[in-house]
Protein backbone atom coordinates (compact mmCIF):
# COMPACT_ATOMS: atom_id res chain seq x y z
CA UNK A 1 0.00 0.00 0.00
CA UNK A 2 2.86 2.29 0.99
CA UNK A 3 4.67 1.63 -1.95
CA UNK A 4 1.85 2.18 -4.20
CA UNK A 5 1.53 5.77 -2.42
CA UNK A 6 4.82 6.74 -3.17
CA UNK A 7 4.70 5.90 -6.70
CA UNK A 8 1.45 7.74 -7.20
CA UNK A 9 2.80 10.70 -5.80
CA UNK A 10 5.82 10.02 -8.29
CA UNK A 11 3.89 10.09 -10.66
CA UNK A 12 2.17 13.28 -9.73
CA UNK A 13 5.54 14.80 -9.14
CA UNK A 14 6.67 13.43 -12.63
CA UNK A 15 3.11 15.16 -14.53
CA UNK A 16 4.18 18.57 -12.95
CA UNK A 17 7.44 18.62 -13.64
CA UNK A 18 6.21 18.14 -17.30
CA UNK A 19 3.40 20.74 -17.38
CA UNK A 20 6.14 22.86 -16.36
CA UNK A 21 8.45 21.78 -18.82
CA UNK A 22 5.64 22.67 -21.77
CA UNK A 23 5.09 26.22 -20.23
CA UNK A 24 8.55 27.18 -20.04
CA UNK A 25 8.98 26.72 -23.81
CA UNK A 26 5.54 28.58 -24.34
CA UNK A 27 7.26 31.24 -22.12
CA UNK A 28 10.47 31.26 -24.06
CA UNK A 29 8.48 31.39 -27.38
CA UNK A 30 6.61 34.32 -26.38
CA UNK A 31 9.41 36.21 -25.23
CA UNK A 32 8.26 37.07 -21.89
CA UNK A 33 10.50 34.90 -19.36
CA UNK A 34 8.34 35.96 -16.54
CA UNK A 35 7.99 32.15 -15.50
CA UNK A 36 11.19 31.59 -16.67
CA UNK A 37 12.70 34.01 -14.23
CA UNK A 38 10.27 32.46 -11.29
CA UNK A 39 11.91 28.79 -12.39
CA UNK A 40 15.52 29.92 -11.89
CA UNK A 41 14.78 31.85 -8.89
CA UNK A 42 17.05 30.50 -5.47
CA UNK A 43 13.91 29.49 -3.77
CA UNK A 44 12.78 26.80 -6.47
CA UNK A 45 16.16 25.75 -7.45
CA UNK A 46 16.37 24.19 -3.97
CA UNK A 47 12.77 22.77 -4.05
CA UNK A 48 13.40 21.46 -7.72
CA UNK A 49 16.87 19.35 -5.99
CA UNK A 50 14.63 17.83 -4.00
CA UNK A 51 11.70 16.54 -6.64
CA UNK A 52 14.33 15.52 -8.46
CA UNK A 53 15.21 12.33 -6.32
CA UNK A 54 11.31 11.15 -6.06
CA UNK A 55 11.66 11.03 -10.19
CA UNK A 56 14.87 9.26 -10.34
CA UNK A 57 13.59 6.64 -7.83
CA UNK A 58 10.34 6.31 -10.38
CA UNK A 59 12.58 6.26 -13.72
CA UNK A 60 14.31 2.76 -11.70
CA UNK A 61 10.61 1.30 -10.66
CA UNK A 62 9.43 2.10 -14.34
CA UNK A 63 12.41 0.25 -15.70
CA UNK A 64 12.28 -2.37 -12.94
CA UNK A 65 8.72 -3.15 -14.36
CA UNK A 66 9.84 -2.90 -17.90
CA UNK A 67 12.64 -5.97 -17.23
CA UNK A 68 10.12 -8.01 -15.39
CA UNK A 69 6.86 -7.36 -17.80
CA UNK A 70 7.59 -5.35 -21.39
CA UNK A 71 10.66 -6.21 -22.77
CA UNK A 72 9.49 -3.66 -25.88
CA UNK A 73 12.50 -2.11 -26.93
CA UNK A 74 10.85 0.89 -27.76
CA UNK A 75 9.43 1.53 -24.63
CA UNK A 76 12.89 1.61 -22.95
CA UNK A 77 13.63 4.13 -25.45
CA UNK A 78 10.77 6.19 -24.69
CA UNK A 79 11.37 5.32 -20.91
CA UNK A 80 15.32 6.92 -20.96
CA UNK A 81 14.80 9.52 -23.81
CA UNK A 82 11.34 11.61 -22.90
CA UNK A 83 11.39 10.32 -19.34
CA UNK A 84 9.94 12.91 -17.87
CA UNK A 85 6.61 12.64 -20.60
CA UNK A 86 6.50 9.37 -20.45
CA UNK A 87 6.77 8.14 -17.09
CA UNK A 88 3.61 8.76 -16.06
CA UNK A 89 1.79 6.96 -19.04
CA UNK A 90 4.25 4.06 -18.53
CA UNK A 91 3.22 3.62 -14.64
CA UNK A 92 -0.31 4.00 -15.46
CA UNK A 93 -0.22 1.44 -18.23
CA UNK A 94 1.72 -0.98 -15.98
CA UNK A 95 -1.02 -0.56 -13.03
CA UNK A 96 -3.67 -1.17 -15.79
CA UNK A 97 -1.77 -4.40 -16.82
CA UNK A 98 -1.65 -5.47 -12.97
CA UNK A 99 2.53 -5.26 -13.39
CA UNK A 100 3.14 -4.06 -10.39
Amino acid sequence: MAKKVINIICAVISIAYAVTAILLVIDVFTETQTLYNWYMSDKVIDVRIYFGLPMIYFLIYNVVIWNKHDKKPSKLILLIILNVFYMPFYYFKSVKNGWE
